[in-house]
């Protein structure tokens, strides 16, 4: 008896060892969280998970769960959403041609009945959701234009509220058309506008700070002293400083540069690229005429040949206010040149390339592309003469890069021997904003920034068109023929007459 006791209380024992070790082995509890850092005034705000996000070291896999599932499923096949898939287990694909801010804006319109709203509190100023589960959520407030998306993992993703200080950078997209994004050619000159708004403050403010940093990527050149700053109808006297670790203060202005060749040269414009601006902006000495007022900064930049085939991402950032309270703001535009990529090969056998095709492009206007060797800038001529005319390799392949967003044709100047040249031009409409949907790597946005043409040709000599010199040919050679017979009969005859 004794020995089953012994046997049963270590029997026990060990069951509870195994109960005190399973939490060890429990499903961690979610430690993300997401955070408004500026919430608006009398603003409440909400989180919904649209999507469960599993992370196998480092491979993120999205998981949608009615109503949501439902809901964007319907609305894909009502044309209404594009650049998702979802499986019949839930598991969501974003193609490369996804695009968050479009699926924020449908989201926010249309939140599914049943869809669970997490609230946020508040925290030091901040508003918070606290620990979340890891997801795909999406964030909207009570009232305004905030519409954000964000995955949360294990940390806290801050989302600044776009609803309190206004800032936005912008370009023009066409004559007097503004926006984020645009497709470019490499060696246009880009108009950029930050639109931001002087601040009322109270009289007893004493000190205010409103500083604008604009850097730009590799794919652009600012043009030097083209920032000009107008508050209201008036324009700013902007100073210039010069020492790079100076603080600003008033309505001063610092050129940036990128030290590409002499570092003991900064800021030569001989060997240095210009690459930016830090500007202030006197805020205070401005409340008595113009609080309230817009502030436009405007400039202009050149595209390079650093922008073939990549997003140019350009941020501006905003920090203002005082000793006791500072914050930041964002804005960023996006910019991609295009490539037309041919792929020559022969009709009916893919797999047999033809090197040794010649192309011309043309746009919709009829002029025709060249491109600078040296610099890779694209301009538009007026004679096929003129034309930079690209040769397949022994792939089949050509290319005609830098390229901004349009309608494009392939001209056919010359067949590979033995094959008959293409009569007709060949339409191309690129279109490159895809590339700037969200979490694509260098390769996939290369290729979301290609326009594929496969062209063919056929095996034969060229065929003489109706009315054209071909058929006189036929004549020409027709009419010699009938008449040296006739020469021939003659000839024979007299032969005939004189024996």
């Amino acid at each position: 008896m004794k020995k089953s006791t012994r046997i049963f209380a270590a029997f026990a024992a060990a069951l509870l060892l195994i109960a005190m070790a399973v939490p060890a082995f429990a499903t961690p509890q979610p430690t993300g969280s997401i955070t408004i850092m500026e919430p608006a005034d009398g603003v409440t705000y909400s989180a919904y998970q649209i999507f469960s996000v599993t992370d196998d070291n480092g491979t993120l896999t999205y998981t949608a769960a009615d109503p949501w599932k439902a809901a964007i499923i319907a609305a894909l096949e009502a044309g209404e959403l594009s650049g998702l898939q979802i499986a019949a287990d839930g598991t969501v694909t974003k193609l490369p041609y996804f695009k968050a801010a479009d699926f924020a804006a449908w989201a926010k319109e249309n939140i599914p009945v049943g869809a669970t709203a997490i609230p946020f509190a508040e925290a030091s100023g901040k508003l918070t959701t606290g620990a979340v589960a890891p997801g795909y959520y999406l964030v909207v407030p009570g009232a305004g234009d905030l519409a954000s998306l964000c995955t949360v993992l294990n940390d806290e993703i801050a989302i600044q509220d776009k609803n309190d200080m206004p800032f936005d950078k912008q370009v023009e997209i066409e004559t007097g058309v503004w926006g984020n994004e645009s497709g470019v050619n490499v060696g246009d000159t880009l108009n950029f506008r930050i639109t931001g708004k002087v601040p009322t403050l109270p009289a007893e403010q004493e000190s205010y700070f409103y500083l604008v940093s604009d850097y730009l990527t590799s794919g652009l050149d600012l043009t030097a002293d083209s920032v000009v700053v107008k508050i209201g109808d008036t324009t700013l006297t902007l100073d210039r400083v010069y020492d790079p670790e100076a603080e600003l203060t008033g309505n001063q202005i610092r050129y940036n540069y990128v030290d590409e060749n002499d570092p003991a040269t900064p800021d030569d414009a001989a060997d240095d690229r210009l690459c930016g601006f830090d500007l202030s902006i006197d805020m205070l000495a401005l409340q008595a005429d113009h609080a309230g007022d817009d502030v436009v900064i405007t400039y202009t930049a050149t595209v390079n040949e650093n922008a073939i085939g990549v997003i140019s991402e350009n941020n501006a950032g905003l920090d203002y206010g005082d000793e006791n309270s500072q914050h930041h703001k964002d804005s960023m535009t996006k910019h991609y040149t295009s490539t037309i990529i041919i792929d020559k090969f022969e009709t009916g056998s893919p797999e047999s390339k033809l090197p040794g095709a010649k192309f011309v492009l043309k746009n919709a206007e009829g002029k025709f592309y060249h491109v600078d060797e040296t610099t890779h800038v694209v301009t538009w001529k007026d004679t096929q003469a003129e034309a930079t005319e690209v040769t397949t390799d022994a792939e089949g392949g050509a290319q005609f890069g830098g390229l901004a967003d349009g309608t494009y044709y392939l001209v056919e100047t010359a067949a590979p021997s033995g094959y008959t040249v293409l009569t007709d031009p060949i339409e191309v409409v690129v279109d490159g904003s895809d590339s700037t949907a969200i979490g694509l790597n260098e390769s996939e946005i290369f290729l979301a920034l290609s326009e594929f043409v496969r062209v063919s040709n056929t095996p034969g000599s060229v065929l003489p068109s109706t009315g054209g010199i071909g058929t006189y040919i036929f004549y020409i050679v027709g009419g010699v023929l009938v008449a040296a017979a006739v020469v021939f009969v003659l000839m024979l005859s007299r032969e005939r007459k004189k024996s």
